[in-house]
């Protein structure tokens, strides 16, 4: 059966003694950061819950490790723990053939408290500054992002790093390519502000959903019913027209400025290196929170790499136009895909269109041949 929520899942946890729960106080300043590179290095690798965050009143917590390996999705996704990753993901191919749609709700826990206009202040919660490198406090590490394409409502759910600038502004990282920058270039051609919503703390199949890549115009949250073999239940927003998980902890509501521009970065990403300073990245202003009773941030500390460029593998060698695909390769740096000689030496070349409509929401590509041990020539395409 599928979690409701984070805390279904967390409870779970707890009762399995997979959770640990620091009583003791950490700073929101590299200290939680620290506690979770120390957690994921560990043979067990449990989910960790901050109970006292330095200046926080009590019942201002931080969730992290929740789903840091295999055996730990496996339990997310409703699958056998001892399932490998190859059959995890066809597993969840078989589930998409079905997609089911969202409903609409009236209302949700996420509707139970309301901060609008002046009202909204980002810093009310323990948001971590994880590592000594990031360029400030990240609320966006493991969430979803919501924005819709203006011309034909199509929704997408990604996830896109945020870093706070201050009690009602964010900073926002899209990558050229991403389904979510072509809906900003479209609203930015209406010469309006993009809607965005960002939601926390919600069943963690949703933030692995948004990991995933579907080809553009597909309704994700559809893809997520089928991954979770449930409907996804959504409620309206207060402020921006679009819809939100109804059991989301915390949802943020804004607008991404045209013409706004400020710093944001860099920050230590999930492969292990440092993503750029963006000297001039866009901004949203923050319109609506919508705080829980007693809030709780959800961190990713796994590294989730490698689910992301399996999950694309299988998404590339499902696509009729790829057949040719062999496996995708990655790198501390760097993810690919190598594509053999076809029958009769007519190799199908790969360039960033391509990629993109297959669901690489990648911006620059280097394509270079190498040799085979039996003389055929492959393409590998870096990103």
């Amino acid at each position: 059966m599928p979690f409701a929520d984070m805390r279904e899942f967390i409870a779970l946890l707890e009762k399995r003694g997979e959770l640990l729960r620091i009583k003791q106080e950490v700073h929101w300043d590299l200290e939680i950061g620290a506690w979770l590179h120390k957690a994921i290095r560990t043979k067990q690798q449990p989910a960790l819950v901050f109970e006292k965050i330095t200046g926080y009143p009590e019942g201002y917590t931080v969730a992290g490790m929740l789903v840091p390996n295999s055996a730990r999705w496996a339990l997310a996704l409703d699958f056998p723990e001892n399932i490998s990753w190859t059959e995890m993901i066809a597993g969840i191919y078989e589930r998409c053939r079905k997609p089911i749609d969202p409903v609409i709700v009236p209302t949700g826990p996420c509707k139970d408290q309301k901060h609008t206009g002046s009202h909204c202040n980002l810093l009310e919660f323990p948001v971590p500054r994880y590592i000594a490198r990031d360029g400030g406090r990240y609320l966006g590490t493991w969430h979803c992002v919501i924005t819709k394409d203006p011309d034909t409502g199509e929704r997408n759910v990604g996830m896109y790093r945020l870093m706070v600038h201050d009690r009602n502004s964010l900073g926002i990282f899209i990558c050229p390519g991403e389904h979510a920058h072509f809906h900003y270039e479209k609203w930015k051609a209406r010469g309006e502000p993009m809607p965005v919503a960002i939601t926390l703390g919600q069943d963690e199949v949703l933030p692995l959903h948004s990991l995933w890549s579907w080809p553009y115009g597909v309704d994700e949250f559809a893809m997520a019913g089928a991954m979770r073999t449930a409907p996804v239940e959504l409620v309206k927003c207060e402020t921006v027209d679009l819809e939100v998980p109804a059991t989301a902890e915390i949802v943020v509501e804004g607008h991404m400025s045209l013409t706004e521009r400020r710093p944001e970065g860099p920050f230590g990403e999930y492969t292990g290196h440092m993503g750029a300073l963006i000297k001039d990245g866009p901004v949203i202003n923050v319109s609506a929170i919508h705080p829980p009773q007693e809030s709780d941030l959800s961190r990713s500390a796994q590294r989730p790499a490698a689910l992301r460029v399996r999950g694309r593998r299988g998404n590339l060698t499902r696509r009729r136009d790829f057949r040719g695909l062999t496996h995708l390769w990655s790198s501390r740096h760097h993810c690919g895909l190598r594509a053999a000689q076809q029958p009769g030496g007519d190799d199908r070349h790969l360039d960033s269109q391509d990629l993109r409509r297959a669901g690489f929401g990648c911006g620059k590509f280097r394509l270079r041949a190498r040799p085979r041990s039996d003389g055929q020539e492959r393409d590998r395409v870096r990103c």
